[in-house]
């Protein structure tokens, strides 16, 4: 497996991952009116230009054919109460099919590695209640939160609750930062 920077020219491929996954992870959660009108050109016109602007930074993984088969998306923190030397996991996503064989370890574990070498010391990132593959997934990889972190929004006509889940970044030995979140400073390594 590679994981390679992304360029514009990997914004259909992102965008196409991310229609597909929204669809399977929030099957359930969001109206399936809202997920069917879903559309990979206008996430591509997106992605496109974040990524002509160089924000955020986004890594993808491809398959044997070179199409992009999952991609993290990561810089500062956007929370307006977390501290300066905070970074955040904007998304990560991979294609249904190739779930389960490591893709999302690997893209967090470079995302994760890129923020403490740009001088973080912890990351957070926000999942949608109810995702609890997703949930699992984090946890596994030492991201705890609290009953404090969670903030409620519309999305596809439906209310939502999203919960910020956090962790510190470990040093280049493996040894954990100390954090401006608590709970981050007993939190383990990713598996």
């Amino acid at each position: 497996m590679h994981i390679h920077r992304a360029t514009s020219e990997d914004a259909p491929g992102i965008a196409a991952v991310s229609v597909a996954a929204w669809r399977r992870a929030y099957r359930g959660i969001l109206a399936e009116d809202f997920l069917a009108g879903l559309q990979e050109e206008s996430r591509a016109r997106e992605w496109r230009a974040s990524l002509l602007a160089g924000a955020p930074r986004v890594l993808v993984t491809r398959d044997q054919g070179g199409a992009v088969s999952g991609y993290v998306a990561f810089d500062k923190s956007r929370d307006d109460d977390a501290p300066t030397d905070t970074g955040e996991i904007f998304a990560l996503y991979i294609l249904p099919d190739f779930q389960r064989a490591g893709l999302g370890r690997a893209l967090l574990a470079a995302a994760m590695e890129a923020l403490r070498a740009a001088g973080f010391r912890a990351v957070s990132l926000w999942v949608i209640a109810g995702n609890e593959p997703a949930i699992r997934f984090y946890e596994a990889a030492g991201f705890r939160t609290t009953a404090s972190d969670g903030k409620t929004f519309t999305l596809g006509g439906a209310p939502l609750t999203e919960n910020r889940y956090q962790r510190a970044l470990s040093k280049p030995g493996g040894e954990m930062e100390s954090s401006g979140f608590e709970d981050c400073a007993e939190a383990a390594n990713p598996a």
